[in-house]
């Protein structure tokens, strides 16, 4: 789990949980960058492998019906299938982070800590400390899709 996954994805909604970032749902990773629609710029990004579980059938119901879901698009890496979840940034405290600032609420910080049921004194540290993450923007990039041209 990258940097996103751990502090992001917690803010982005607040029914969203660990256990949809786990691998029975079939996550795989978050990202705050699509080089394949760059124009989506105050957005993160939530992919998932497609799986044959009760747990990955449960969190795509959960997500496809939150609020903050800004589209649902289904690509393919290297011949793989994923879904991507795009979600809307509402909470000011992601766009921070993604720029390498500080929290501006301390709710957000909470929020972090509350999500992770494990939790390790260094992400307690992290999210306490008054220079956690200070200008190191937190920024990464979905994998670029596979091209098929278009065949009428």
């Amino acid at each position: 789990m990258n940097k996103v996954s751990k502090f992001i994805v917690p803010l982005i909604d607040d029914n969203i949980t660990e256990a949809d970032l786990s691998e029975e749902a079939g996550f795989v990773d978050a990202y705050t960058e699509d080089k394949n629609r760059p124009y989506l710029e105050d957005k993160v990004f939530l992919m998932y492998k497609p799986t044959r579980t009760q747990q990955s059938l449960d969190t795509y119901l959960k997500l496809s019906k939150l609020d903050s879901l800004y589209n649902i698009k289904y690509i393919t890496i290297n011949r793989e299938h994923f879904t991507i979840y795009c979600f809307v940034t509402l909470n000011k405290d992601i766009n921070q982070l993604k720029k390498g600032s500080r929290f501006k609420s301390v709710n957000s910080r909470v929020r972090i800590l509350n999500f992770w049921s494990t939790k390790s004194d260094d992400l307690v540290r992290r999210v306490f400390l008054p220079d956690f993450q200070f200008n190191e923007p937190i920024r990464e990039e979905l994998p670029e899709e596979d091209y098929y041209p278009y065949r009428p």
